[in-house]
């Protein structure tokens, strides 16, 4: 196998080409003539008659025969590459995508970012992260969409405000692109989890064909404004949020 390359990995055959066709053996009512008048030969003109025989022979059955073995065998070794990359390229996947995350070290950057250091906490900070489908994306054999785009947003609690730090980066490009906000606690409306249903370029769906794919957004309301988080819920990630929300709920009530 190849050595990993994050960019193969979002191409539909990781890279490899279409799968090698295998030729079907049939023999043309002419050849089949030819063979049998051959065979003729053999008790007319032996043996001049068996040479052009095992000649028909070679030419119209052998060397067809021989053709789709290879074929077989070419397509055989692309099915094997094909299943060893499917089954081992998603933890490649997975790793890389981790040792990008560490370099890219969020957290660090969103408190430099807004200015913050942890004597600063009310509450412990944490995490959202979530896929983007603006990009390619691809479903491993665990059933898991990996995405090229992806979105982390760290959250950061101070006695007054909630400062908002978010990381857009892709997996096969270096540059990335943050953001940074801030709220009092009195201004946030709300804040709640949901889902919703986006539109997909069917090229960007590798091993897919579809148009439309359901994605967790987090949300978080203030007077004139909604914003929207790509989002993956799990038990610690919905406990953090309740545990914002009731946070929100003590400071607006004095």
């Amino acid at each position: 196998m190849n050595k990993f390359n994050i960019n193969d990995y979002f191409t539909r055959n990781y890279n490899l080409g279409d799968k090698p066709s295998v030729s079907k053996f049939k023999l043309t009512f002419k050849q089949i003539l030819l063979l049998l008048i051959s065979v003729v030969l053999i008790f007319v003109f032996a043996p001049v008659g068996f040479i052009l025989t095992a000649i028909f022979g070679l030419v119209l059955i052998g060397l067809p025969m021989m053709k789709i073995a290879k074929e077989k065998k070419a397509a055989e070794e692309w099915q094997t590459n094909y299943n060893t990359r499917r089954n081992t390229w998603d933890a490649e996947f997975d790793k890389l995508f981790q040792e990008k995350l560490n370099k890219l070290n969020p957290k660090a950057t969103g408190m430099n970012k807004v200015g913050v250091i942890e004597e600063d906490f009310q509450a412990d900070p944490f995490y959202i992260s979530g896929k983007k489908y603006d990009s390619y994306y691809r479903y491993g054999k665990d059933g898991v969409a990996r995405t090229n785009h992806n979105e982390i947003t760290w959250l950061f609690f101070t006695k007054d405000q909630v400062l908002i730090y978010t990381l857009n980066f892709k997996m096969t490009e270096d540059k990335k692109t943050e953001n940074t906000q801030e709220f009092f606690y009195s201004d946030i409306v709300s804040v709640s989890t949901g889902t919703t249903s986006i539109e997909v370029k069917k090229d960007n769906a590798i091993d897919r064909n579809e148009d439309s794919i359901e994605t967790e957004e987090f949300r978080l309301v203030v007077p004139g404004d909604k914003m929207c988080f790509a989002f993956t819920s799990n038990e610690a990630v919905s406990k953090s949020i309740q545990g914002m929300k009731n946070l929100i709920r003590t400071k607006k009530n004095g």
